[in-house]
């Protein structure tokens, strides 16, 4: 097959990558945030989050999602549209052992249901008028915990402050992204980086089941 996309490539570009260079996605995500710490790693409503940003806010979420009790392997959805605590969830969500389940925002109760059962996921970060739509399908799954967290709460991401107190403990209701998020103390989420998950290359990151748009109505 002929590479004709190959000649859009800006010089430098390589043709190939070497997808043997990180053991694992968060050994890669450690890689940039270290490299371009300082540089946007996304911007959102003209809010911008730099890759530092972004690995003190993941690995506080990761931490968090330990000391709630989930364990490594366990499924925790997504349910977010492209707002910055996506990337923020789905990177904590790896960093921590577990693994991430995309659900389409635009889901019925029914095919999100389906999806949570399916995939067995056990928390599922969510905007909050969702998750208040769909409460009654958390109930039916086995969801224990929703993290809710909503567009307005990206202008305060940047700047959150370190906890002083120890990571909140397991809740069996709805709570908000934005609490759970804060290493405890400056550089005290290195010691959960270090012993994350022994993640391999073997290792499931993300389910990934049908997220084009459907309709119940027929």
């Amino acid at each position: 097959m002929e590479k004709i996309w190959l000649q859009q490539y800006q010089p430098g570009i390589p043709a190939e990558i070497n997808s043997d260079c990180f053991p694992s996605l968060p050994a890669m995500l450690l890689d940039s945030v270290t490299r371009y710490a300082d540089k946007p790693a996304a911007i959102c409503a003209g809010i911008v989050l730099t890759h530092r940003d972004l690995d003190r806010l993941s690995a506080g979420f990761a931490a968090w999602l330990q000391s709630a009790g989930i364990g490594k392997g366990a499924r925790v959805a997504v349910m977010l549209p492209n707002i910055l605590q996506f990337p923020i969830a789905f990177f904590g969500i790896l960093r921590a052992g577990m693994i991430a389940v995309g659900c389409n925002p635009l889901y019925t109760a029914r095919e999100l249901e389906h999806q949570l059962k399916d995939s067995g996921a056990e928390a599922i970060v969510v905007l909050d008028n969702l998750a208040a739509a769909h409460r009654e399908v958390f109930g039916r799954t086995a969801i224990r915990c929703a993290i809710v967290t909503s567009p307005a709460d990206q202008a305060t991401l940047p700047a959150l402050p370190y906890s002083a107190g120890a990571p909140p403990p397991a809740s069996t209701g709805v709570i908000r992204l934005s609490d759970h998020c804060r290493p405890r103390q400056r550089h005290d989420h290195c010691v959960w980086v270090q012993r994350l998950s022994e993640r391999n290359r073997n290792d499931h990151c993300r389910l990934s089941r049908g997220q084009g748009m459907r309709s119940d109505r027929s």
